[in-house]
């Protein structure tokens, strides 16, 4: 009896250590958010300008998320990658098109497919807003309070130069600085890069847009700017 009772026991044991946690034997892997910081760090790669990196996280990203059958986040990767390039005034269609067919594949998925409009953020439509009416004091004081970085220095930056246009030259140095700020803090060198280049349209000093464009000079040895890489 006493070895009839130690068996049911140990196949109790057996059953518990098989049925496993209370997803079952086979729960969820833990890795299993990794295309999202994926993401994440190819966004920072390529800010600064190791496209070479950029483009190997990018693929595993983009790999990972349609192992899991999630199109739609793999087609907002090819509509972020195709946002950066723009960032910096490159024209990368074949990047939208590829968001586009891979958006089609997923009926859950945000239309990517008429217009890149649709894909703004409520954070992006007020920030355009903002800019549309020259509202500079409230375009400030949304910045300096913005978390996302990557917001704060592209609508930073896009404030400047309306700002400077529109003969606002104070606060066109107030939107640099920020974006140059944020830019150094993470090390973003494309984005510094474009910082100094606006710098050096505003700037009216010979010696300070010689100073500026030396800067520029150095920096972009520090690029890996091969943007066949991502195709």
């Amino acid at each position: 009896m006493r070895i009839f009772f130690s068996l049911m026991l140990i196949l109790a044991c057996l059953a518990c250590s098989l049925a496993g946690p209370e997803n079952g034997p086979y729960s969820p892997p833990s890795n299993r958010n990794i295309p999202a910081k994926q993401r994440l760090e190819f966004v920072d790669l390529f800010l600064r300008g190791r496209w070479a990196d950029a483009s190997i996280v990018f693929r595993k990203s983009v790999d990972n998320f349609i192992q899991q059958d999630e199109f739609c986040a793999a087609a907002k990767n090819y509509f972020f990658l195709y946002n950066l390039f723009k960032y910096l005034s490159i024209d990368r269609m074949a990047l939208l098109k590829k968001a586009q067919s891979l958006a089609k594949l997923d009926t859950r998925c945000h239309p990517l497919v008429d217009s890149t409009d649709d894909l703004l953020t409520e954070k992006d439509r007020k920030y355009k807003e903002v800019l549309t009416n020259y509202n500079f004091s409230l375009m400030i004081t949304l910045l300096e309070k913005e978390s996302d970085p990557l917001f704060k220095s592209v609508y930073a930056r896009k404030a400047a130069l309306m700002a400077n246009e529109k003969g606002r030259f104070s606060e066109a140095e107030k939107f640099l600085n920020l974006a140059y700020e944020t830019d150094k803090k993470h090390i973003w060198t494309l984005f510094l890069i474009e910082d100094l280049k606006l710098n050096y349209k505003i700037a009216n000093d010979p010696l300070e847009k010689d100073r500026l464009q030396k800067k520029v000079n150095m920096l972009t040895k520090y690029v890996d700017d091969n943007s066949d890489v991502f195709f």
